[in-house]
């Protein structure tokens, strides 16, 4: 194991602030160190060089924190276990099934692995055996179950709604400015400073198609970019939608929208799409939601967004044929590419374990996915699938004013917020997914949202 100068800096600030602050500190660390997705604070040797990011050394910090004893900490953990219960259930099956169905399966299925080493074709398979990677997301599951009881513990305080608002904010727009530094200073000295943070085992790429330059800012990928991008960009906007501090989360939702696009990524394209539908959908059950200002903003800078690209490709008109031949290799083109085949293959895998186990599944982190859905499918079963779906209706609570509009209390507006934010998270897993784990963000977001809405 190997500690580099991002552990460092995180046992530091993480180290200073569970002697001196709270939990809700601590979360707001978690959360700006989640910035940090091409980083990584440790590589483990003796797991195949598996990195460490920031966030996950941080948030096993916040884990101990909430298990001390004190005010609002360890007297609250039972509580935020009953909360969250679906979650807790789910993480802590996929990580007992982690280590046990790998072995009761092991030589009955071909699959593919989640580190693929070694494997010389799109469609090449191994036999199932307990492996790394088992261990890997295990811990995984288990720290996306740390996160949502420790941030429902630290939304206890009565400036938590206020600090997370400030929190998204700060995100949004240092992952914007990242993204227009990536974009605008490609090629300069400064691509070495971003540079400087992709140190994690993970294949950092510098993508370009037919030209046009998709944003990484420091995570290794334009699509891992975008899917970090898309639950800031809701957060923000929902939280403008419901007027709580307007000038900043707007800001924030206007910048992080355009990067979205930007990047290039077809899962980014596609989420934000249904999450678009999605959001149209709930103005029809409640038509409330479309008040004036909602429609004199979206009008506005649809206007704006239109006459700006038709005056880009007015000027120059071989750019707008180039622009809609990315278009179509991204979306029309990418289910019939190498890519989106194997893609496929890797999806279907999930539903194939789930019907041959009966409903048992194979154990977390024995195969890889291409959906989050189908990776819950095959690994944790009929259980795994019931308590995921239970929790993200629990975070939702469809039957709740607030889920849809403003409300009168500033707690809930706040929760409601995140509780979209939180489902966003799941939009382009459910596209890209390799694992059953939906991640420390969505931990942290849904038990933020289940904090703030049941007290």
């Amino acid at each position: 194991m190997s500690l580099s100068i991002f552990g460092l800096a995180v046992l530091a600030v993480c180290g200073y602030l569970l002697f001196t602050r709270g939990p809700l500190s601590l979360l707001v660390a978690v959360m700006l160190f989640t910035l940090m997705g091409g980083s990584a604070a440790m590589i483990l040797t003796s797991l195949g060089g598996a990195s460490v990011r920031p966030s996950l050394l941080a948030m096993v910090i916040l884990s101990a924190a909430v298990c001390l004893p004190g005010a609002r900490r360890a007297a609250l953990l039972p509580t935020a276990i009953v909360q969250n219960f679906p979650l807790v259930v789910f993480c802590a099956y996929g990580a007992l099934s982690a280590f046990l169905l790998p072995l009761i399966f092991a030589g009955d299925f071909q699959v593919v692995p989640m580190n693929p080493r070694g494997l010389t074709s799109r469609f090449d398979t191994a036999l199932l055996h307990f492996t790394n990677q088992n261990i890997t997301t295990a811990f995984y599951m288990l720290a996306t179950m740390m996160a949502a009881l420790s941030a429902w513990i630290a939304v206890q305080q009565p400036s938590a709604p206020r600090v997370l608002v400030m929190t998204i904010v700060a995100i949004a727009v240092t992952h914007a400015g990242l993204g227009v530094a990536d974009l605008f200073l490609s090629g300069t000295p400064f691509e070495a400073f971003l540079e400087f943070f992709r140190n994690a085992n993970y294949a950092q790429h510098n993508q370009a198609i037919d030209g046009f330059t998709r944003i990484n800012g420091i995570f290794p990928e334009p699509s891992a970019y975008a899917a970090f991008a898309l639950p800031w960009f809701v957060c923000s906007f929902e939280l403008w939608l419901r007027d709580v501090w307007p000038r900043a989360t707007g800001a924030s939702a206007a910048m992080l929208l355009p990067l979205l696009v930007l990047s290039l990524s077809s899962t980014a394209l596609v989420s934000l799409a249904a999450y678009v539908f999605i959001f149209l959908l709930r103005g029809v059950l409640q038509p409330a939601m479309f008040r004036p200002k909602l429609i004199v903003a979206a009008a506005g800078g649809s206007i704006t967004g239109l006459l700006a690209v038709l005056t880009l490709f007015m000027t120059n008109p071989d750019l707008a044929q180039s622009f809609l031949d990315v278009i179509r290799k991204l979306t029309v083109e990418k289910s019939a590419s190498d890519s989106g085949e194997q893609r496929l293959f890797w999806a279907l895998q999930g539903i194939d374990f789930f019907m041959s186990t009966w409903g048992i599944g194979i154990g977390a982190g024995s195969f890889r996915s291409s959906s989050i859905a189908t990776a819950i499918m095959g690994s944790t079963g009929v259980i795994g699938v019931v308590t995921f779906v239970w929790f993200l209706v629990s975070v939702l609570k469809p039957f709740a004013i607030s889920t849809y509009h403003a409300v009168e209390d500033f707690r809930s507006n706040v929760g409601s917020a995140l509780a979209w934010g939180a489902f966003s998270v799941f939009l382009p897993a459910l596209v890209s997914g390799a694992s059953p784990d939906p991640g420390i963000i969505f931990g942290m977001i849904s038990g933020a949202s289940l904090g703030l809405r049941s007290s």
